[in-house]
């Protein structure tokens, strides 16, 4: 299989016989998985973990957080990938799909903390008005990067006010900005 090829060429060129991390990219959806299943996949990776020149393997995932769950109980993974950021918490894997992962004991790597930087250097100018008038001087990134780091199990409402102060006049100029506030749950 190309795969097999493929393993080969990245160990010669990583100058190595073992990878610490292989991630299968886009792992997309069951029907997915068990067409790789078919070819092969499931047996090479046990072989490769049983040689040890994989140690752990994982999957990145770009779809909803139902199907991220679904993959997470297909195999037994060592990690994963998900895009998560303060805009994709209700999309995509989403806050939903981290906790899924946290509560199976499944390590997540965050991919697209700052969604391709975006939201740094591409906010609106009401935003960046927002993070001019922050007391503690705090950027873009900086904020971006707490929110997306902080502890999977987290009430997400009690992190309201890191964000927003008390939730009031930020939180109604977030909603301008952006067109709604995806940093807490309506309702919250």
């Amino acid at each position: 299989m190309a795969w097999k090829k493929c393993f080969r060429r990245k160990l010669r060129r990583l100058q190595t016989d073992y990878i610490d991390y292989y991630l299968m990219h886009m792992l997309t959806d069951i029907p997915t998985w068990e067409k790789l299943k078919k070819l092969g996949m499931e047996e090479w990776i046990r072989e490769k973990k049983a040689s040890g020149q994989i140690r752990q393997i994982g999957f990145s995932y770009h779809g909803n957080s139902a199907m991220f769950c679904q993959l997470v109980d297909a195999y037994d993974w060592d990690f994963c990938q998900i895009q998560y950021n303060y805009m994709d918490e209700h999309s995509q894997a989403g806050v939903e799909g981290l906790r899924y992962a946290n509560r199976k004991g499944l390590p997540v790597i965050i991919m697209e903390p700052l969604r391709g930087g975006r939201l740094v250097n591409l906010l609106p100018e009401s935003a960046k008005e927002l993070f001019r008038r922050d007391e503690k001087h705090r950027t873009p990134a900086e904020l971006a990067l707490k929110w997306s780091l902080r502890p999977a199990g987290s009430d997400l409402r009690a992190l309201r006010h890191e964000f927003h102060g008390d939730g009031g006049t930020e939180c109604k100029n977030c909603q301008r900005v952006t067109g709604g506030c995806s940093h807490h749950p309506t309702g919250s």
